[in-house]
């Protein structure tokens, strides 16, 4: 494996990405990374924690790739923050795309992580830093964002575009044709059947979705 990756961060989705990358094959994981206020450990599955402000005195960054796996927290936000930081200390980073997954486009943004099982179908293109997870479905012809979040078993239809820094919980359906705006929060189960009208930082829930429209997504803990 000649690839040598660093992992940001030290939650259960980094550990699980440390675990597919370890089987996969993908690269050699030499260290995770977060920041040194947010440092409780120094190791993590027997791999050394470093700080993130110590990355240049541990490593040579200019043989290493970082790979972000910091959440949807806040509407993706907090990811869109280390992505930069990542960016503004002159780091290359990683894009992940697992070798079960079926990925039949190339246009796929820098820093996203495509999980096992996922279908990615011809003519879609990925923002940067996008997460799609396992076995979700992007069919044909969608265009994405930045900073999104798909969750496990979601299906996405033909000619839909999603705005940067959506979350699409577990298992939600998007008809084809449908356009929603950035910051919309669709929760698990939800089914989409047409465009969201009501601009940034919706909330969607149910089947068929309705709007709730006391809450907007950036207030909602998820």
């Amino acid at each position: 494996m000649g690839l040598k990756l660093i992992i940001m961060g030290t939650t259960p989705f980094s550990i699980m990405l440390y675990k597919i990358i370890e089987k996969e094959q993908f690269a050699s994981v030499l260290a995770f990374t977060t920041g040194r206020a947010f440092m409780d450990k120094t190791e993590l599955e027997g791999i050394p924690i470093v700080a993130f402000e110590e990355l240049s005195d541990s490593f040579d960054m200019n043989q290493c790739m970082i790979l972000n796996t910091i959440g949807y927290s806040q509407m993706n936000d907090i990811r869109k923050k280390v992505f930069f930081q990542i960016r503004e200390e002159g780091y290359k980073l990683c894009t992940f795309i697992s070798a079960n997954a079926n990925v039949y486009t190339d246009k796929i943004g820098d820093g996203s992580i495509i999980m096992p099982g996922a279908f990615v179908g011809p003519y879609v293109e990925l923002g940067v830093s996008d997460i799609i997870y396992a076995n979700v479905s992007l069919t044909h012809h969608i265009t994405i964002g930045d900073f999104v979040f798909i969750g496990s078993g979601c299906v996405v239809g033909g000619n839909v575009k999603i705005g940067d820094n959506c979350f699409v919980g577990l298992n939600s359906t998007i008809k084809n044709k449908a356009k929603i705006p950035s910051y919309t929060l669709i929760g698990s189960g939800t089914n989409i059947l047409s465009s969201i009208t009501e601009g940034k930082g919706a909330v969607y829930v149910g089947n068929p979705a309705r709007c709730l429209a006391d809450k907007r997504s950036v207030d909602v803990k998820i």
